[in-house]
C-alpha cells in the first residue's frame, strides 16, 4: 500500500489585480514533493513559497548541527532537546531531593547551567 498526501486547491494572487484563479494539485510522498500548476503565475508562487520553506528547514538544520542539544520549535526561539532535558529533569529533581551537599553546591550548579545556555545562545 503506498501512502501519500494529496493537496488540491483554487489560487489567486491577492496582490495582482488579475483575480483569475489557477490550479494547483501538491502530492506529497515518500520520494519528495510535487507541485503541478495551472498556470506560470501559480507556478512562480509555488517556487518562492517552497523555496523560502527549504531556506529555513536547511537554517534549522545548521543550527541544530551546530548546537545538537537544542532543537527550535516552530514559533522560533529554542527549546531544550530530549537528551539535555532529561538530564537538566535528573539534576534538578537531585537538587529538590535534598541530596545536594549544601546550598551553594545547588547555586554553583545553577550558575554554571546559566553560562552554558548563555554561551550556547551566543553561538546559535
Amino acid at each position: 500500500m503506498k501512502i501519500f498526501d494529496l493537496l488540491a486547491f483554487d489560487w489567486y494572487d491577492i496582490h495582482s489585480d488579475r483575480t483569475e484563479t489557477a490550479k494547483i494539485f501538491g502530492l506529497c510522498d515518500p520520494r519528495g514533493t510535487f507541485f503541478f500548476c495551472e498556470s506560470q503565475p501559480a507556478e512562480t508562487c509555488v517556487q518562492g513559497l517552497w523555496g523560502r520553506f527549504l531556506e529555513q528547514e536547511e537554517e534549522t538544520s545548521r543550527r541544530n548541527r551546530r548546537c545538537p542539544g537544542f532543537s527550535a520549535p516552530a514559533e522560533g526561539g529554542y527549546g531544550l532537546s530530549g537528551p539535555v532535558r532529561g538530564e537538566v529533569n535528573e539534576a534538578e529533581a537531585h537538587i529538590l531531593s535534598g541530596t545536594q551537599a549544601t546550598k551553594k553546591d545547588v547555586l554553583h550548579r545553577i550558575i554554571a547551567w546559566r553560562r552554558e545556555l548563555l554561551r550556547l545562545k551566543t553561538i546559535l
